[in-house]
């Protein structure tokens, strides 16, 4: 049976809805940040890409429905989850979930590679905290291919680990960030390296139980510690895209298993 546990009113119409659950700090209630805009979701494919009408805004409220604060993205921060991911996630380890994000650093480019860039919000105020440049991967590719823009974050042994990824059909480059934004590791897989590409969706949890997450990058199983590959599932057999990849354990018997959606360039998929 589906219960409502809390409702939000943002206040406004929209076409598309993104929410994240935000930590504001020990002592402080729990927040949900609401990323939201008129405009549908734009997908990068070229045949199904259009110019948007409204930008995104983010939306922060308490869960006891208090809105703590409101802003609007501008036109830098294209209304489409590939073009502008965003993830709550406490790198520094005090106990506050900063407010990661991709857009660009001119408004009037938003299109732009070059300048694009990562921004972090202090979800307590709302304010810019910090902004890094975007690696400007992959290059030359469709726009299908060039705006697949992912984050996401893990722990090793304890120790907060941010994830930046570029690519999801061809080139995929990944990058992890320890606290203080320090670069802990980077690596590429080519276009032409055997094996799935990524996926829509990319569960996080430690897989083996050794106390360091894996990322399930598509059905590639890489080390949040060091973007090391655990393995890949048919490896010489499966070089397509994995819509969604979901690892779940059986209660009956509790082993492991990797449920996969493969999907193939025909129609029906």
């Amino acid at each position: 049976m589906i219960r409502e546990l809390c409702s939000f009113t943002i206040g406004e119409e929209f076409a598309q809805m993104r929410s994240v659950p935000v930590a504001m700090g020990a002592g402080q209630e729990e927040a949900t940040l609401f990323i939201h805009s008129r405009n549908p979701n734009i997908d990068p494919w070229s045949e199904a890409f259009n110019y948007a009408r409204d930008t995104l805004k983010m939306t922060l409220f308490s869960n006891s429905g208090k809105r703590l604060w409101h802003r609007d993205m501008g036109w830098g921060m294209v209304p489409g989850i590939w073009y502008s991911p965003v993830l709550s996630f406490d790198l520094d380890g005090d106990g506050v979930d900063e407010i990661w994000y991709v857009c660009s650093a001119r408004p009037n480019l938003p299109l732009s590679t070059f300048y694009r860039v990562l921004e972090r919000i202090d979800p307590r105020s709302g304010e810019v905290t910090g902004q890094w440049p975007w690696p400007q991967y992959p290059r030359g590719e469709s726009m299908s291919y060039t705006y697949r823009y992912t984050l996401a974050a893990g722990y090793t042994q304890g120790e907060p680990v941010l994830i930046t990824a570029q690519g999801t059909y061809g080139d995929m480059h990944l990058q992890g960030y320890q606290n203080g934004m320090i670069k802990r590791w980077e690596i590429l897989i080519p276009s032409t390296e055997p094996g799935a590409r990524a996926s829509h969706v990319f569960p996080i949890l430690d897989m083996n139980n050794d106390g360091i997450d894996e990322i399930f990058w598509g059905e590639r199983i890489l080390s949040v510690d060091d973007g090391h590959e655990l393995f890949c599932c048919d490896r010489d057999r499966f070089k397509a895209h994995s819509d969604i990849v979901v690892p779940f354990i059986d209660p009956t018997d509790n082993r492991r298993y990797i449920y996969t959606c493969r999907e193939s360039g025909r129609a029906p998929r």
